[in-house]
């Protein structure tokens, strides 16, 4: 500009507006009032898994450690919202430990059956609920199989089976029998046979390991036929110390049998003349279970005895209705030397005469016999010489229907000092259930049905004049019209 006219200098003059250039062009440039960032995406994730892992099989008394797991994916905090689904699992097991939080944001509530989990995560971070169960015993449980589900509030945090757990368990069902049955009296010679019986009732293949215990037997009995499975998978042991190990595996549904027997020693050759036998878990002293099914208890005795009835066992009676009992002894010995033998029964008839009614004596037919009722046990007690039968005979009445017990007579015999149990088919015990009476007419019945016929005599002779009075004056009509 020092080259310009001075007119255009900056420092004055009278054209311009003091720029240098006074050529200029303005562009607009928009402005937003806001500027909006993208906002952080919360997503919660939830998973379940457990100790042993899904799918394994799990047996009485096993633990399981559920954990449910939550883990914040996202660049936002979110909420933990769920609910666990414990409702198949205890009905096969109890909760040992309580479920707890490692976390502080994140609180588990057990009601119930449904745990509900709720609380926050912030980003990036995971809370883990854990909590114990442990199988209930055998004869103790549900379905035996332990399904769990975590349901999340928002269906989307948890898909498919990683949040379900599974787990069959097997149940060992376990029994013993023995023929002939348990109670019944044996005698010298008499050959008893042993079954033992296992079955997996469960969901899950189950583990056998059991011992048979014979002390009580072989102090009065030979074993003559060894023990053997009736399948591949159960094996059994050697006679050891009185014992036999019965050990393997069975599968769900699966059955196995171990049988074995016996033969009753010589008189004069027994130790204390009961044979009591014993299944237990290997390790275990013998013991019954409170319905006598791993057990069994056959006493020995030179008189043996049969309890019948007229009418037979498991007929129906009714009301005044009278029952015969007949108690047989007999003994057994063949011995022409042998001294006579003690007898001492007793016949439980509590469950007879709540519902009947004893008629006269009973009475023995031999001298040698004694019979003495008190209350509702009728003892026998006496002497009967080899080779020797004897019978004791009763009779009741039945009852009127509204003034029985529980309408049923049931009636055992057993051994002085011996529990009463009735097993079928022994010899030992009968049964008869009772019926209501039938309904007999009365006289008031009677006058009614006399009633009804004559009204309907009546009525039906009325209206056969009157059809006889209409046809009458048809006749009458037609002839004046004739």
């Amino acid at each position: 500009m020092a080259n310009a006219p001075a007119a255009d200098r900056v420092s004055g003059g009278t054209w311009g507006n003091n720029r240098v250039i006074d050529d200029w062009a303005t562009i607009d440039i928009a402005l937003q009032d806001t500027i909006v960032l993208p906002a952080g995406v919360p997503e919660v994730r939830m998973a379940k898994s457990s100790d042993p892992a899904s799918g394994s099989a799990v047996n009485a008394g096993d633990l399981i450690r559920y954990t449910l797991t939550y883990t914040n994916t996202g660049d936002a905090p979110d909420v933990v919202d769920s609910t666990d689904d414990l409702s198949d699992i205890l009905d096969d097991a109890d909760i040992v430990t309580a479920p707890s939080s490692d976390t502080t944001s994140v609180s588990p509530e057990l009601t119930g059956d449904t745990l509900r989990v709720t609380g926050s995560l912030a980003p990036g971070t995971t809370a883990l609920v854990t909590y114990t169960v442990a199988i209930r015993g055998d004869g103790e449980r549900g379905d035996n199989t332990l399904d769990n589900v975590l349901l999340p509030d928002n269906p989307d945090a948890c898909a498919g089976s990683v949040c379900e757990t599974t787990h069959p368990v097997g149940e060992l069902d376990v029994w013993k029998s023995v023929d002939p049955g348990s109670g019944a009296l044996v005698s010298a010679g008499d050959v008893l046979t042993y079954t033992l019986h296992f079955e997996n009732t469960g969901e899950a293949p189950v583990g056998v390991d059991y011992e048979d215990v014979l002390d009580g037997v072989l102090d009065d009995a030979q074993l003559t036929s060894a023990p053997a499975s009736s399948v591949a998978a159960i094996t059994t042991g050697d006679l050891t110390d009185g014992r036999v190990r019965v050990t393997g595996t069975l599968a769900p549904g699966e059955t196995a049998t171990v049988t074995y027997q016996v033969t009753v020693n010589a008189d004069g050759s027994r130790g204390d003349d009961r044979l009591g036998n014993f299944l237990v878990p290997t390790g275990d002293e013998p013991r019954c279970d409170t319905d006598e099914r791993t057990c069994t208890v056959n006493p020995v005795s030179v008189v043996t005895v049969v309890k019948s009835s007229d009418p037979v066992s498991r007929s129906t009676v009714k009301d005044g209705d009278r029952v015969q009992y007949t108690l047989t002894f007999t003994n057994t010995s063949t011995s022409p030397d042998a001294s006579p033998a003690p007898v001492s029964f007793v016949d439980h008839m509590r469950d007879v005469l709540d519902d009947a009614v004893l008629e006269g004596e009973p009475s023995a037919s031999v001298d040698t016999l004694t019979v003495e009722v008190a209350e509702d046990r009728l003892t026998v007690d006496g002497l009967l010489d080899a080779g020797e039968t004897a019978t004791v005979t009763y009779v009741v009445e039945v009852k009127a229907y509204a003034d029985q017990g529980n309408h049923r007579l049931a009636n055992v015999v057993a051994l002085a000092g011996d529990d009463p149990v009735c097993v079928p088919d022994t010899g030992l015990c009968t049964e008869h259930p009772t019926v209501p009476p039938t309904l007999s007419r009365t006289g008031g019945e009677v006058q009614m049905v006399i009633v009804v016929f004559a009204t309907l005599f009546i009525v039906s002779g009325a209206a056969a004049l009157l059809v006889g009075r209409r046809k009458n004056a048809t006749r009458s009509l037609s002839a004046g019209n004739g």
